[in-house]
């Protein structure tokens, strides 16, 4: 994803069930936002169901005056069910998140146990 143009909110239409495999199931993003654009990244939950396995990486990259709000729901197996399990990294170029200024990238995850 290559943010010319803002500010852009980016949402899903359903929820992602990540379902077991013969190998993990990988879900790869690359985001540029350009010079003082702002992205808005809302997609539904990622469902991880019994016995399945999903890598989830996301390479960030924001130019000078540009912001970014992320949010992430993962619900941990469905009703009665254990989960499977995900792993997820998020890259900010070479910014380490604990030295970012909170004022350029608001994140969240939020995990839900069935």
């Amino acid at each position: 994803i290559h943010l010319t143009e803002s500010p852009a909110s980016i949402t899903s239409v359903a929820a992602t069930i990540v379902l077991p495999g013969a190998g993990p199931s990988c879900l790869y993003l690359s985001v540029r936002v350009d010079e003082g654009g702002h992205l808005d990244w809302q997609p539904e939950p990622v469902v991880s169901v019994a016995e399945s396995r999903h890598q989830q990486r996301a390479d960030i990259e924001l130019a000078g005056g540009a912001t970014l709000r992320w949010h992430e729901c993962l619900v941990l197996g469905r009703t009665g069910e254990r989960p499977g399990s995900i792993t997820i990294c998020k890259l900010l170029g070479s910014i380490s998140i604990a030295t970012l200024d909170k004022a350029k990238i608001s994140s969240s995850v939020r995990l839900v146990s069935t």
